[in-house]
């Protein structure tokens, strides 16, 4: 299981790097942030660093889970597949959009 667990947690990662990017795309493409705290923070901080910043969060908060063993009970391990399976729904849309 912590394999799996390890995976996953990449897997997370991975996704933010993905979001970022295709976030960027979109949005230098002339498209809108439709998540309202992300585009409050882009509002606030700049959109380069609103992305880096709020992804790098995410991965700080998922690794310092990763590391309290938090997603080894089985309430933990399904929010973390909840999550990842949030953000892949997240990055097709964005590529969706960079594609059309």
């Amino acid at each position: 299981m912590e394999g799996l667990i390890s995976l996953l947690v990449g897997f997370f990662c991975l996704l933010q790097v993905a979001d970022a990017v295709t976030t960027y795309t979109v949005l230098d493409q002339g498209g809108r942030e439709l998540n309202p705290v992300m585009r409050y923070v882009m509002d606030k901080m700049g959109m380069v660093p609103g992305l880096i910043i709020a992804k790098l969060a995410l991965i700080i908060v998922v690794l310092v889970a990763f590391n309290l063993n938090v997603f080894s009970t089985v309430f933990g391990f399904i929010c973390l597949c909840v999550v990842c399976s949030l953000f892949v729904a997240v990055v097709l849309h964005n590529w969706k959009q960079i594609t059309h």
